[in-house]
């Protein structure tokens, strides 16, 4: 994550990492939050949401994804849970 002028800006690629499109109005992250297409009187608005936790209403998908990647910046690959790396943990 960069900062300019005291604002946090997020590098697109990080933002965009590791979300699954759930359903056509749902994406889901490894870290346990998930992002909800809403339409409120025919606008749309992307919600961010862990547990009780909800942010939103957001423009776009990205810029929910772009949160995320704020509120859970210690968040990395390594976390996700991978085929390769169950096999490899079993293996140890």
């Amino acid at each position: 994550m960069r900062h300019t002028l005291g604002q946090p800006t997020v590098d697109k690629e990080v933002a965009m990492d590791h979300w699954t499109q759930v359903s056509p109005y749902g994406w889901q992250h490894p870290s346990g939050w998930a992002i909800a297409l809403l339409y409120v009187l025919g606008q749309p608005g992307y919600m961010l949401s862990r547990e009780a936790i909800i942010h939103g209403p957001f423009e776009s998908l990205w810029d929910a994804k772009a949160r995320h990647a704020i509120l859970a910046p210690a968040f990395s690959a390594i976390e996700v849970e991978t085929p390769e790396l169950a096999e490899a943990e079993l293996c140890d």
